[in-house]
């Protein structure tokens, strides 16, 4: 190694080296995963971050159509409703969830598969 080592070079003494190239992963987030979300959805979390609820409304085929103001608002071809969502402090607001989950179940709608 060249250079001073920082404490975390030192943690990883021993191990194989990481592909980022050493950078510190404080902050780093592990990718979305659309099922286990929609798991925790379910089982009545609606401490959602917006932009991974909107990554799973995109999984069961909506679409956003147009933003007006903090409104953003989404169709599905199958679906003759809107959906309109709202991101309040990074979060989804919770009975847009609520509503969200009445129209995948009212219109019996599948999650896309993962590519």
């Amino acid at each position: 190694m060249s250079g001073p080592q920082t404490h975390n070079d030192r943690k990883r003494r021993g191990k194989a080296p990481r592909n980022d190239g050493g950078r510190d992963r404080v902050g780093a987030r592990r990718a979305l995963n659309k099922r286990r979300l929609l798991r925790r959805v379910l089982g009545g979390s609606h401490n959602v971050r917006f932009v991974d609820f909107v990554k799973l409304i995109e999984a069961f085929g909506f679409r956003l159509s147009r933003v007006s103001g903090s409104h953003h608002i989404f169709v599905h071809p199958r679906v003759a409703e809107l959906l309109n969502l709202q991101d309040v402090g990074g979060q989804a607001k919770p009975y847009q969830i609520n509503q969200w989950l009445r129209l995948v179940e009212r219109y019996n709608l599948p999650m896309e598969d993962d590519e």
